[in-house]
């Protein structure tokens, strides 16, 4: 949802990287600021890039043992982690009245450092991430239980993310 009321331009990435501190919340949020089409995507490997102007932004490599790289833009956020997957749940796909919304939630450990302007943390413990799909389409479906992730872009430049489920 943007404050102008356009819808968000599918051809562009939803992106975020959260680092949750003591301090608070520290954020890189370039929804919409990156095309689709400057994502590079292995299906033999699974793994994801991202670059813009020579310089790696995302890289998620090998599965279920993964290595997670992402660094913001203004290099003031940066993390590799390594990442092993021991559960994933695949959600049945919701059919909404105008989406086909499909989850799948995973848990395991995660490993490896986070870098906040200079300093540097070493991180270690247990982690959850999820992952959704969702294809747009009409369905003659009622609009009584459904699944909402989104993004809200702010008129001063700021974004927000959201979940609300509904049964």
């Amino acid at each position: 949802i943007w404050p102008d009321a356009r819808p968000s331009d599918p051809d562009l990435l939803q992106l975020h990287l959260e680092v949750m501190t003591a301090d608070g919340a520290h954020l890189w949020l370039p929804t919409g600021a990156y095309p689709a089409g400057d994502l590079r995507s292995d299906p033999g490997t699974k793994d994801v890039r991202l670059a813009r102007d020579g310089r790696e932004l995302l890289a998620i490599t090998g599965w279920p043992e993964m290595t997670w790289r992402a660094r913001s833009a203004d290099d003031e956020l940066e993390v590799e982690l390594q990442v092993s997957v021991s559960s994933l749940t695949v959600l049945p796909d919701c059919i909404l009245p105008h989406a086909v919304f499909a989850m799948w939630e995973t848990v395991g450990e995660a490993r490896g450092w986070v870098r906040i302007g200079a300093e540097t943390t070493q991180v270690h413990g247990s982690m959850f991430y999820d992952h959704t799909r969702v294809l747009h389409r009409e369905h003659p479906v009622p609009g009584r239980q459904g699944y909402l992730y989104t993004t809200l872009a702010l008129a001063d430049g700021g974004a927000l993310f959201g979940y609300e489920a509904a049964d």
